[in-house]
C-alpha cells in the first residue's frame, strides 16, 4: 500500500509540476473543497459565478477532504488524498483474494490489478470524486464476503454520497446480498435478515438515485433539469427511455456496441479476466455503469482512458475472484487463477500498444526529465506574477496553480472582470469548452488589457484595476 501511495502520488505531483493538471477537473474540485473547508457551499468559479458544484454532480462526500485544507491549503491535497484512497484498496483486496487462493498468488493478483490500465487512467485524470468509490466498494465486498450486514449497509450507504449513479450500484449490491448468501467466512446472517437488508438496499439505492437526479441536483443548479441526459438514441427523458427499451430491447443492446471504440473498450474491460466474472453474480454491479456510458452520445465516455473504467474494472476483478468459488470453476481454481493473472498482466502492454494513453505511467520518466522545460519555466514565471486576492481568467492548464490564492476561472465562464488573463498560445483552445486563445487575446487587447509577459507561448495580460479584493476575488469568493 505504501509503495502504491508513493507511485500514485509521485506521478500526480510530477504532472502538477509539469502543468499537466487542469482546471477541469482538479481546479474545479479544489475550489469546491476549499469552500467546504470554510463551511461554505461548494462553489466552483471555474464553472461560473456562484456555481454550486452539487448542481453538476452529487458528491457531498468530497467534504471528507476539507479538514486537510486546514493543514495545507493547496490543490495537491486532493492528489495525495486520491493516491491514498485508491491505494487503500490493496490490503482489502488481498483479504478478499486470500479467501480464495494462495497468499503468493493473492498478492501478485492484487499488485497487477493496482497498476492495470484502468487504475492508471484514474490516477492520470488529475482528481475525480470516483476515487472515493474504490475503497468503499472494496469494503462493501469484504463485508459481503463475511456476511456482516452492519458493515455492508454502512459502506454501501456511503457510496450514495460519492456520485448520483452510485444509487444504482447500491441497488445492485442489495440484489447480490440476496442472491449470494455467505455461509462461510464467519457469516451469521439468517434468511429473513438477508431479505430485509437486501430489499432495503434495493429500495434505498433506487429512491436515492431518483431523488438526487430529479430533485437535489436541479435544486442546487438553481432549477431546470439534470444536465447529463445524453441518451438521444433511447428517447428525450427517463420515461421515453423505459418505453424504448421495453418496446425495442434489440435497439438498446445494439446501441451498446454500435461503435468500434465501444466494442474495443468493452473487450479490454472483459478479456483480462477471461470473462470469468460471469460465474459470479457480483458482476451485475457494473451493469448500470456500463450502460450509462455506452448508451450515452458523449464519445469521451467510450474511450479506454480517463477515470471512467476504474470502478467497472474493480467490480469485474472482485467478481472474477469470487467466481473461483463457483461450482463450474472450483475444481480448476488454481490453474484458472494463474491464467487470469497472466491475462491481466499481459493486458497492460497490449492495451498500451493499441492506445498509448491507456498506460500513462509509462510517461513518468519522460515527465521527470522534462520538468524544467522552457514551457514549464515560462508557466511558472507567469503564475509568479499574479498577486493574491485578484480575479483571474486563465488557460485550463494554469488554473490549478492559482486557485489557492485567487478567484480563478477559464475564458468564457461567467465571472467578474478579471484583473489578469493568462493564456497558453500553443494550445488550440483554452480548455473547459473555451475558444481559441488568439481570439481571447485579441478581445482582451481591444478591452484595454496590456501584455506584461510573453515567453514561450505563455502570455499574461493585466487590466487597469489590479487592487486585491479578498471578498470579491479571494480564493473563497463565489
Amino acid at each position: 500500500m505504501l509503495a502504491l501511495i508513493l507511485l500514485y502520488s509521485t506521478y500526480s505531483m510530477v504532472r502538477y509540476a509539469q502543468f499537466c493538471t487542469g482546471g477541469y477537473d482538479l481546479g474545479i474540485f479544489d475550489q469546491a473543497v476549499r469552500h467546504y473547508a470554510h463551511l461554505l457551499p461548494p462553489y466552483s468559479p471555474v464553472k461560473g459565478y456562484r456555481y454550486n458544484l452539487l448542481g453538476d454532480h452529487f458528491h457531498p462526500l468530497l467534504a471528507v477532504f476539507a479538514p486537510f485544507y486546514w493543514i495545507w491549503d493547496d490543490p495537491r491535497v486532493l492528489l495525495l488524498g486520491q493516491a491514498l484512497a485508491v491505494a487503500f484498496c490493496a490490503p482489502i483486496l488481498v483479504r478478499i483474494c486470500d479467501r480464495r487462493m494462495s497468499a503468493v498468488l493473492s498478492r501478485l493478483m492484487v499488485l497487477v490489478f493496482m497498476v492495470s490500465w484502468p487504475l492508471q487512467g484514474l490516477i492520470d485524470f488529475d482528481f475525480h470524486e470516483i476515487c472515493l468509490a474504490m475503497p468503499l466498494l472494496c469494503l462493501a465486498f469484504d463485508a459481503l464476503d463475511r456476511g456482516k450486514a452492519a458493515g455492508f449497509v454502512v459502506w454501501s450507504g456511503l457510496l450514495l454520497g460519492v456520485r448520483e449513479d452510485m444509487g444504482l450500484v447500491v441497488a445492485m449490491l442489495g440484489v447480490v446480498w440476496i442472491v449470494q448468501p455467505r455461509r462461510g467466512h464467519g457469516s451469521t446472517v439468517g434468511r429473513r435478515e438477508r431479505w430485509i437488508v437486501g430489499v432495503s438496499m434495493i429500495l434505498t439505492g433506487a429512491i436515492a438515485f431518483v431523488l438526487v437526479v430529479r430533485v437535489l441536483i436541479p435544486h442546487f443548479a438553481g432549477g431546470g433539469t439534470y444536465s447529463y441526459w445524453d441518451y438521444p438514441g433511447l428517447g428525450s427523458g427517463p420515461s421515453a427511455m423505459i418505453g424504448s427499451i421495453a418496446t425495442d430491447p434489440g435497439n438498446a443492446i445494439h446501441l451498446m456496441v454500435d461503435n468500434a471504440m465501444k466494442r474495443q473498450t468493452l473487450a479490454w474491460l472483459a478479456l483480462p479476466f477471461l470473462c470469468l466474472f460471469l460465474f459470479s453474480p457480483r458482476w451485475v454491479l457494473a451493469l448500470p455503469l456500463v450502460v450509462e456510458r455506452f448508451w450515452s452520445s458523449r464519445e469521451l465516455l467510450w474511450y479506454p482512458r480517463f477515470h471512467y473504467n476504474a470502478v467497472i474494472f474493480l467490480i469485474l476483478f472482485v467478481a472474477s475472484v469470487d467466481a473461483l468459488e463457483s461450482r463450474p470453476v472450483r475444481r480448476w481454481r488454481v490453474p484458472v487463477s494463474w491464467a487470469v493473472l497472466a491475462a491481466l498482466a499481459i493486458s497492460i502492454p497490449v492495451v498500451h500498444r493499441a492506445n498509448s494513453f491507456a498506460e500513462p505511467f509509462a510517461q513518468l520518466p519522460g515527465k521527470i526529465v522534462s520538468r524544467s522545460s522552457p514551457s514549464v519555466r515560462a508557466s511558472r514565471d507567469a503564475v509568479a506574477l499574479i498577486p493574491a486576492d485578484v480575479c483571474v481568467t486563465a488557460d485550463d492548464r494554469l488554473v490549478s496553480h492559482l486557485t489557492s490564492s485567487n478567484r480563478v476561472t477559464v475564458p468564457g465562464a461567467s465571472a467578474p472582470a478579471p484583473a489578469y488573463i493568462l493564456l497558453d498560445m500553443s494550445r488550440p483552445d483554452t480548455g473547459g469548452g473555451g475558444g481559441d486563445p488568439r481570439t481571447v487575446l485579441e478581445s482582451a487587447l481591444d478591452s484595454g488589457y496590456g501584455v506584461i509577459f510573453d515567453e514561450d507561448a505563455i502570455v499574461v495580460l493585466r487590466g487597469k484595476d489590479t487592487r486585491p479584493d479578498p471578498a470579491r476575488c479571494g480564493p473563497t469568493a463565489p
